[in-house]
């Protein structure tokens, strides 16, 4: 069962600071590193042409693009997403928002992270807050995930397909404005279940707007029921 709907989340939007993340004729802007293939396929959230699958692979499999440093109170992370199957073994995919001039190195202040995992979903937000939550991320429809980070209380709030599902507090000090978002495997982590191959689509990042009341929202949530959130460390 998740937490009660936050409308307010689902009008947020960001300032289009991603280059085709909608993945429509191509992967142009996009870097690939490490292992793997990434594919165009079919249709893609809202009725769109494409989107992009990206399957796990032992060795890595990414997709980076180097972005603007963003100066804003607010940011969001905003992307569609769909399950495609499950690998069987160890491991998460992860959409990240971090300051790094070489993310392929596997380090980076990160303002932002998402592990999306078949056992739940992580979400740590400037290096130093974050949970782990049980979250059955499942095909065969798309959902969507809104992240909004407050830059000045350190506070991010996570909404699934506009229900809030997760309230985390981090401290800002400790990282520098992103300028590099990746997504793709995340590695192997027996914590978070096996890994998954996804579907990735109309991804964004940047100033939310507008602003929203972030501050007034508590930095802890009761835990999902039966199952209380685990911290990521």
């Amino acid at each position: 069962m998740l937490l009660p709907a936050l409308p307010s989340l689902t009008a947020i939007a960001p300032a289009n600071g991603v280059q085709n993340g909608g993945f429509e004729t191509s992967l142009a802007g996009w870097a690939h590193i490490d292992a793997g293939t990434p594919l165009l396929v079919g249709p893609g959230a809202s009725g769109t042409a494409q989107a992009v699958r990206i399957d796990n692979h032992r060795d890595g499999n990414y997709l980076q693009q180097s972005i603007v440093p963003v100066q804003s109170a607010a940011l969001v992370l905003d992307f569609q997403l769909q399950t495609v199957t499950s690998a069987g073994r160890p491991g998460c995919q992860l959409m990240e928002a971090l300051s790094h001039d070489n993310p392929g190195a596997g380090t980076g202040q990160i303002t932002i992270s998402l592990g999306i995992c078949s056992g739940g979903v992580g979400f740590p937000v400037f290096n130093t807050g974050g949970v782990f939550f049980p979250y059955a991320v499942s095909a065969p429809g798309w959902q969507r995930f809104t992240a909004v980070l407050d830059s000045v209380t350190g506070i991010g709030v996570l909404s699934i397909d506009g229900m809030k599902v997760a309230v985390v507090q981090g401290d800002p000090a400790q990282v520098d404005p992103a300028n590099v978002l990746l997504f793709g495997d995340g590695g192997q982590d027996p914590r978070w279940g096996a890994a998954q191959d996804l579907v990735w689509d109309e991804v964004d990042f940047g100033p939310a707007l507008p602003l929203p009341d972030l501050p007034s929202l508590p930095a802890v949530l009761p835990a999902l029921p039966h199952v209380p959130p685990t911290v990521v460390p």
